[in-house]
């Protein structure tokens, strides 16, 4: 029976379980009893990378199957300041997980150039997680949030980023009806101070974690990265999640977008 380490987003915590992804995935955002409901995102880590990072060894030891010898489900090793202590070579592989139980795995990538925008809408996940826009391209937002020549910084940063149609280029005049996002008026005026102010890199549009609208509207995919590197992982094209992956699809556009 195989030991798995994960890193669980929201909430934060680093997890050792038997349920491979897929399971793991459903067992967070169902419950062992389908008795609740909400998203989930994690990663799967290399335990030999990123458990000495917390003190830890022997992974197998920490997650011993019950006695009746059924898999343990989850056993917490930490609970606070987790992400920043991962080293993102332990990061294995993201998931995310839509509230009815079905699971997405992205894998890693290196950054790469997003061509023809403008602006940007960010969600950020951890270890802050308000919703931001930007004139800098992911790459360039997670290094400028990680850097500590800043006088504000993270060690480290998860962000989505999220779709804004003809916003990203026109906020002023661009059409958002296909936009979902509640408001429009006010991001639209976030992303118009943004255009009259060039030196200002970012401004938040809100302030706390918003999922009901993530997993439809994500736009090149996820960003994890701490000061002078930077990771990606990359969302399938329209075409791939409604053939290969339509049950996932179909479950992140229902319920809220989860």
């Amino acid at each position: 029976m195989n030991t798995y380490l994960y890193l669980s987003i929201v909430p934060e915590a680093l997890i050792a379980s038997m349920l491979e992804p897929d399971a793991f995935g459903r067992y967070l955002s169902t419950g062992n009893r389908r008795m609740s409901s909400g998203p989930a995102i994690f990663f799967e880590l290399d335990p030999q990378l990123a458990l000495p990072a917390f003190g830890l060894d022997n992974l197998e030891e920490r997650c011993r199957p019950h006695e009746s010898g059924s898999p343990r489900r989850s056993a917490y090793l930490a609970i606070y300041r987790v992400l920043e202590r991962i080293p993102l070579e332990a990061v294995r592989k993201l998931y995310i997980t839509t509230r009815k139980g079905l699971t997405l795995g992205l894998e890693a990538k290196p950054v790469t150039p997003i061509p023809d925008r403008r602006f940007y809408l960010y969600q950020e996940l951890a270890p802050v997680s308000p919703r931001v826009v930007s004139r800098l391209a992911p790459g360039d937002f997670v290094s400028f949030l990680t850097s500590r020549e800043n006088a504000v910084s993270l060690p480290k940063l998860l962000l989505a980023d999220m779709r804004l149609g003809k916003l990203a280029n026109d906020p002023e005049k661009g059409e958002a009806g296909n936009l979902p996002y509640p408001n429009l008026p006010h991001l639209r005026e976030c992303l118009s101070a943004l255009a009259e102010r060039p030196a200002k890199a970012s401004k938040v549009v809100n302030r706390e974690l918003i999922l009901s609208d993530l997993f439809a509207n994500i736009d090149s995919g996820f960003y994890l990265g701490a000061e002078g590197s930077v990771v990606a992982f990359p969302m399938p094209d329209r075409e791939t999640l409604t053939g290969k992956h339509n049950l996932w699809w179909m479950s992140a556009q229902s319920q809220g977008g989860l």
